[in-house]
């Protein structure tokens, strides 16, 4: 537990926007929610998982300037990054090989899955991204691009109860959006 403490604030440290720390912050909870045995490298993974987006060069976004959703190449290289930075974190605070190892494979999958660890992180992020993140994202994006996303975010969801804690954020998100503009 000491460990997770430390990425939490690792990770307030790094990040500094309020929305997207609580958005890291309400990903480790539903992660929580929907997998209560989530061990501690997964619970880490959850805490960090977009965590290389703020140690990068300004105007890069996934390797595609402004695209809502960018393709599978790129959201790989983003979860590598994301691993890579917390490899490099966790090794400054003498952490186990195995642990690292584990946050830094669950990092690389954590915008597509492929696996149930994975996958849990997958829909807690989404989750998270529903209730938080529509308005920074929609004042980033635009109307045309938030909307992309919201349908992306929601319908990567993989497991049922996932999905059933997403739909009210998701419903809710699309009728702001109708009503903006």
């Amino acid at each position: 537990m000491k460990l997770i403490k430390q990425v939490e604030r690792f990770v307030k440290r790094s990040i500094k926007n309020r929305v997207i720390i609580k958005h890291h912050k309400r990903t480790l909870h539903y992660l929580l929610k929907l997998y209560p045995k989530a061990d501690e490298a997964l619970q880490i993974a959850a805490l960090s998982h977009d965590i290389e987006r703020f140690f990068r060069k300004k105007g890069i976004f996934y390797g595609e300037s402004g695209k809502a959703i960018p393709n599978k190449r790129a959201r790989e290289q983003h979860g590598r990054r994301s691993g890579e930075c917390m490899a490099k974190f966790l090794k400054e605070q003498d952490a186990d090989i195995k642990l690292i190892n584990k946050v830094k494979k669950l990092l690389k999958a954590h915008e597509d899955g492929g696996f149930r660890e994975a996958n849990f992180l997958k829909d807690a992020d989404s989750i998270s991204f529903l209730e938080n993140n529509f308005n920074y994202y929609f004042k980033l994006r635009g109307k045309k691009r938030t909307n992309e996303k919201l349908d992306y975010m929601f319908n990567r969801i993989t497991f049922r109860k996932a999905k059933e804690l997403a739909k009210p954020f998701y419903k809710k998100c699309k009728k702001k959006l109708e009503k903006l503009t």
